[in-house]
């Protein structure tokens, strides 16, 4: 075991002290090994991940040993490859990494199977709106596991058209699309389509432009990757409101048709 020295120095000249101090400095049992400066070095990678993963909002175990990084999930993601990706991408940011990076599911992550078909009632018609083919693709069949078949679309145009040809319930649009962006698609949907809720999926968004686009009329806005209960739960909400809009429209429709009537009869 190693031991604080003391030194007692009114015995003493400040030369004894600092040869005493040399002298135990250079003890064997306070050299470093290459096993220890190995080690040493793995506390510095495992700090600066644990920084950049915090920073960057995710919840993640870090682990290193001799330089292979270990990143252990705690949480359910709907989307893991992609998840995955994002966690691996940060650990380029960091050169001291030498090793592999690997990425684990925790005690606390579980799959999407988990979901039963009937967990949560999702909206009849949702349409998918993101440049990303295989993002689309992917969230595609989770829903589809649902039994609801989404509608696609992979530009802001494309989007409206398919609008224009079938009312949808709710919309899972990105922002950041060549030709017209998310902002505009959301302003044209929020104009001609009221009843129409939008929720925001981006993965390059703002504090100013989640701001902008609850001004606009967006119902959510989520960041990539997004937790997938969080959006299950926000899509059923949507729902409820679509349907309670359309149902007060339709109440209204009738009563000002009655009162037509019995002003004519």
């Amino acid at each position: 075991s190693l031991y604080d020295l003391f030194i007692p120095v009114h015995d003493r000249t400040p030369e004894d002290c600092v040869k005493l101090i040399c002298e135990n400095a250079a003890n064997d049992a306070v050299q470093s090994t290459p096993e220890a400066l190995e080690r040493c070095q793995d506390f510095v990678i495992e700090a600066k991940a644990e920084r950049l993963l915090k920073e960057d909002g995710h919840d993640v175990d870090v682990r290193c040993e001799r330089g292979h990084v270990v990143l252990t999930m705690k949480k359910f993601v709907f989307w893991v490859s992609h998840y995955k990706g994002a966690l691996m991408g940060l650990m380029t940011q960091i050169p001291d990494i030498k090793g592999d990076v690997e990425v684990l599911e925790g005690a606390d992550f579980y799959a999407d199977g988990r979901y039963s078909p009937g967990a949560f009632e999702l909206p009849l018609k949702v349409l998918l709106v993101d440049d990303e083919r295989e993002f689309v693709e992917a969230l595609s069949r989770r829903l589809e596991a649902r039994k609801l078949e989404p509608a696609h679309a992979y530009d802001g145009m494309e989007a409206l058209a398919k609008l224009r040809e079938e009312e949808q319930d709710v919309i899972l649009l990105d922002l950041r699309m060549p030709g017209i962006d998310g902002m505009e698609v959301l302003r044209r949907i929020k104009k001609d389509h009221p009843d129409t809720e939008v929720i925001i999926l981006t993965g390059h968004g703002s504090e100013k432009d989640e701001a902008l686009a609850r001004e606009l009329g967006a119902f959510a806005y989520f960041q990539k990757p997004v937790d997938f209960d969080a959006l299950a739960r926000t899509m059923k909400e949507a729902q409820r409101k679509v349907r309670e809009s359309r149902e007060a429209r339709a109440t209204e429709s009738r009563e000002r048709t009655d009162t037509d009537r019995s002003s004519k009869g």
